[in-house]
């Protein structure tokens, strides 16, 4: 069978046996490779960045209070832990 070769354009025959290659010799099969790595990196390294920023944005947030800091503030307001949480609930979600 005649197949066209996907880097080249030229024509080679394959006995049709097995996985069809994609390409007509190992220089052609190299060529192809690197261009499909380079389409690869060209599509995902956007989102490899922006991950990576978000990252670096994450750790520069200041850190909430830990459950013992909340349960501390609770108890000045004379709360319990849960119903701290509800409070700080409230504040972040107000009614309209």
């Amino acid at each position: 069978m005649l197949y066209r070769c996907e880097v080249c354009g030229k024509y080679y025959e394959h006995s049709g046996l097995g996985r069809k290659p994609k390409t007509c010799s190992p220089e052609c099969a190299h060529e192809r490779n690197i261009t499909r790595q380079r389409e690869y990196w060209l599509i995902y390294k956007d989102k490899i960045n922006s991950e990576r920023i978000q990252k670096k944005i994450k750790k520069k947030l200041p850190k909430e209070n830990t459950l013992a800091e909340i349960n501390e503030l609770a108890r000045e307001q004379n709360l319990t832990y849960g119903q701290m949480q509800g409070v700080f609930y409230c504040q972040e979600h107000p009614i309209r």
